[in-house]
């Protein structure tokens, strides 16, 4: 309802917040040589949803940023082509929810994409982001140890992060070793999904 729009739009305003300082600092660095000026503009901006589920906070956001992207590339601003939304989750269907979903908006469609994984695989996610983009990471009511995971996303590329952290208290519970035969459990389960791995040992989300 009215909260969860309000998230949205705060959301919205802080990411474009970020997108301009490091706009403005990419254009003062480059103020000298004209032709890097224009590399720089020109450089993709990655926003990672981890934990997107069904898309509830990526696709609010990217038509939020569209609209306010339009107004100010009208004043020689931002051009929303430089934008891409990374939905991470490790629920396929939840992810190919959100990809119908977004679907039906053609032009925030064309900017969203989908990546099945475990936040806490690091290496692996970063292996999907061009390394010349900027990454601005989200997280918006996802419990426990995920608002772990999604800081050390930020953390490993160096990235701002906007969160909202669910249940909190989750992040005490430690998640199940999967690959033994006699302990097999789903990365689906929400108390795996949240559970905080052995390499969390102090969870900043506590």
């Amino acid at each position: 309802g009215g909260r969860k729009r309000a998230q949205v739009k705060t959301f919205s305003c802080v990411v474009l917040e970020i997108l301009r300082r490091k706009r403005n600092v990419k254009q003062s660095s480059s103020s000298s040589s004209p032709s890097s000026s224009t590399v720089a503009a020109r450089r993709r901006t990655t926003i990672i949803d981890a934990g997107s589920g069904a898309g509830n906070l990526a696709i609010p956001l990217a038509a939020c940023l569209l609209d306010s992207m339009e107004e100010e590339e009208e004043e020689g601003g931002f051009d929303f082509d430089e934008i891409e939304i990374l939905a991470i989750d490790t629920n396929e269907f939840a992810l190919q929810r959100l990809s119908d979903r977004a679907g039906t908006m053609p032009i925030v469609g064309k900017h969203m994409r989908t990546l099945a994984a475990d936040l806490a695989d690091v290496d692996s996610i970063l292996g999907h982001i061009p390394s010349e983009n900027n990454v601005v990471d989200v997280l918006l009511y996802a419990c426990g140890a995920t608002l772990d995971y999604t800081m050390n996303l930020a953390h490993a590329r160096d990235a701002p992060f906007v969160v909202c952290p669910c249940c909190t208290a989750k992040s005490l519970t430690k998640r199940e070793d999967s690959s033994t035969p006699d302990n097999i459990q789903s990365n689906n389960a929400s108390f795996q999904r949240s559970g905080a791995t052995k390499e969390i040992t102090n969870p900043r989300s506590k």
